[in-house]
C-alpha cells in the first residue's frame, strides 16, 4: 500500500485552507458589491427627496403646534422613604410572629 493514503491526505490538507479562502473570499466580494450598490441607491434616493424638500416654498407665518399638558403626580410617600417598604411592626402583624 505504501505512503499513497497518507500523501493523498497530505494534498488535501494542503489544498483545503487556500480553497476555502478563495470561496469565502468570493462570498465576501460579492456581498461588498451588493450592499455598496444599495448603499448608492439608497444615498440617490436620500438625494432626490432632499432636492423635492428644497423645492418646496417655505410657508410664510411659522406653523405652531400646541404641547400637551404635563401633570405632576402627587408623591404618595415622604421623599426619603419608598412607599412599599413597611415598619418592621406591620410586617411581624402580617406574619404572625
Amino acid at each position: 500500500m505504501g505512503d499513497g493514503p497518507g500523501v493523498v491526505l497530505f494534498v488535501v490538507w494542503l489544498a483545503l485552507p487556500p480553497l476555502y479562502v478563495v470561496v469565502i473570499g468570493r462570498r465576501y466580494a460579492q456581498q461588498c458589491a451588493e450592499s455598496a450598490y444599495e448603499a448608492v441607491w439608497a444615498r440617490e434616493e436620500l438625494r432626490q427627496a432632499l432636492d423635492d424638500l428644497r423645492a418646496v416654498p417655505e410657508p410664510a407665518e411659522p406653523v405652531t403646534v400646541p404641547l400637551p399638558r404635563q401633570y405632576r403626580a402627587e408623591p404618595s410617600a415622604p421623599p426619603g422613604r419608598h412607599r412599599l417598604r413597611t415598619d418592621r411592626s406591620v410586617l411581624l402583624a402580617r406574619t404572625g410572629t
